[in-house]
């Protein structure tokens, strides 16, 4: 047994971990059962009723896990995995700019909304030349069991994976907590995400992420219908925030 220190939470109950290639199938069950079906987007892109688009969201989850740097909250009494974190890293380098596989032959309509969403929100602020860096890390992924809600587990998350990128720019981690050996030279000087609901915002400002833009619900469509008119009244708009580091 590994004498490493654990990450624990919650009172002991629950322990912050890297999601490593092991855990790939839990990681991607937890987030396909929960953020495919509740996430506000998803939502509204009908994306639970398309098998197609389902497995291309599963896809660049699981993608995204063998850069090495995403994180789960894990149950230690019996190993059942209760928060997600799956994180990525952008840089200069075109096929970074986002996590869909652009290479996809078919692109099933909900998915083609979802890269319009992606556009207008992110890509259109281009945050490495905004902020005249050269690597971001970005938090895109945050999904909870409904059985460990209201823990604040995507806040733990997100606290674990700020420092994590915090420290890769400092060169602070050691060997065995690096991302995967390609992106090893890349040294985040940011963190983003994009806060689909009222609840990850609560978690922008508790670390005082800066808002670089925000999309109304009413602004946007999907099969003749505004995001608006399929998602909870209490949720407005999506916002994409960073944090320098």
């Amino acid at each position: 047994m590994s004498d490493k220190p654990r990450n624990l939470i919650c009172n002991g109950e629950l322990e912050i971990i890297k999601i490593t290639d092991e855990l790939y199938d839990d990681a991607v069950k937890l987030y396909s059962d929960n953020f495919l079906h509740q996430e506000n987007v998803c939502l509204a892109t009908r994306m639970p009723i398309c098998k197609e688009s389902l497995e291309q969201m599963q896809g660049a989850c699981r993608k995204l896990l063998k850069e090495n740097i995403s994180f789960a909250v894990r149950n230690i009494a019996n190993g059942e995995l209760a928060a997600v974190a799956i994180n990525h890293l952008i840089c200069s380098q075109p096929e970074t700019a986002t996590f869909l596989d652009k290479t996809q032959k078919t692109v099933p309509p909900a998915m083609k909304c979802i890269r319009e969403f992606l556009d207008r929100i992110e890509m259109s602020v281009d945050i490495l030349k905004l902020w005249q860096i050269d690597c971001v890390f970005e938090i895109v992924f945050l999904s909870t069991s409904p059985k460990y809600a209201k823990r604040g587990l995507a806040s733990s998350l997100s606290e674990y994976s700020i420092e994590y990128a915090r420290r890769l720019k400092q060169g602070t981690l050691p060997p065995e907590e690096l991302p995967a050996a390609h992106l090893r030279e890349l040294k985040p000087s940011a963190v983003c995400s994009i806060f689909t609901s009222i609840y990850t915002q609560r978690i922008g400002r508790k670390f005082n992420f800066e808002i670089l833009n925000e999309l109304p619900y009413t602004d946007i469509t999907f099969e003749g219908h505004t995001f608006a008119e399929r998602i909870d009244p209490l949720h407005k708009c999506s916002t994409f925030e960073a944090l320098r580091l």
